[in-house]
Formats: structure tokens, C-alpha cells, sequence
């Protein structure tokens, strides 16, 4: 086998090209991986000039938000206290001002009822009609009676 120098030619021009393709990897990986430690400082750069401080804006964006629906939950926790506050003092004056007035406002009920009782010629309680019947006196004057 050692005899033939045509092997052997192949077998050291197949050595070369394997070692040749070995060092190009080598030399692709090694570009690669410099282009890799580029990317990755230019990456935490802008994580650092440019996202570190718009992150920050907006947690204090957010905190302020949080702040501010903080106060206006509890703004409207007063609120509703007050309303119901009110309506439970316009609930008592309300009953209060009923139990005063209810004798006036009976007494009222029965006068109207009475009015119109007598403008519809009826008695409260729902009796014969009462008309009056005008009729001529001596004197000439016009007078009433009534009658059932």
C-alpha cells in the first residue's frame, strides 16, 4: 500500500483539505464569536442608556396611577358615606315631618272630602241627595229649602 504513490498523493491532499476546512471553521467560529460579544455589549448598552430609564418612568408612572386610585377609591368610600349619611338624616326629617303634619294633612283630606260632598250635593257618609229649591217669600226675595 505504501508503494503506491497515488494513494499516498490523495491521502495528503485529503489531509490538507481536512485541515484546511478544520482551521476555516475554526477561524468562522472565531468571527462568529467576536461578532456574538459585540451584539451582546451593544444589547446590555441600550439595556442600560435606554430601557433602564424608560422602565423606571413608567414604575413611577404606575406607583403614581396607584397612587391616584388609591385616593379616588377612598374619595368615593366618603362619598358614599356622605350619601348615605344624607339619606338617613332625609329619612328620619322625612318620618318626622310625616308624624308632624299627619293631623294637618287628616284634617285637610277632610275638609276637601267635605267640599266635595257638598258641591256634588251628597252627605260625607254617602246619603240622599240634598238640592236646594229656591222658592218666592212675600217679600219677593228669593229663598232656599232644602230638600231629600
Amino acid at each position: 500500500m505504501a508503494d503506491n504513490p497515488a494513494m499516498l498523493t490523495w491521502l495528503v491532499i485529503i489531509g490538507v483539505c481536512s485541515l484546511t476546512q478544520t482551521l476555516v471553521l475554526l477561524g468562522a467560529l472565531t468571527v462568529v464569536w467576536r461578532r456574538m460579544k459585540a451584539a451582546e455589549a451593544r444589547i446590555h448598552a441600550m439595556e442600560r442608556e435606554i430601557l433602564a430609564p424608560a422602565l423606571a418612568r413608567v414604575e413611577l408612572t404606575l406607583r403614581d396611577l396607584q397612587d391616584a386610585a388609591d385616593r379616588l377609591r377612598r374619595a368615593d368610600e366618603t362619598i358614599r358615606e356622605w350619601m348615605n349619611r344624607g339619606a338617613d338624616l332625609l329619612s328620619l326629617a322625612t318620618g318626622r315631618a310625616q308624624s308632624q303634619l299627619r293631623p294637618v294633612l287628616g284634617l285637610a283630606k277632610g275638609i276637601r272630602a267635605a267640599a266635595r260632598a257638598w258641591t256634588r250635593g251628597r252627605t260625607p257618609t254617602g246619603g240622599a241627595r240634598v238640592t236646594p229649591m229656591p222658592i218666592r217669600t212675600k217679600e219677593g226675595d228669593h229663598a232656599h229649602v232644602w230638600t231629600k
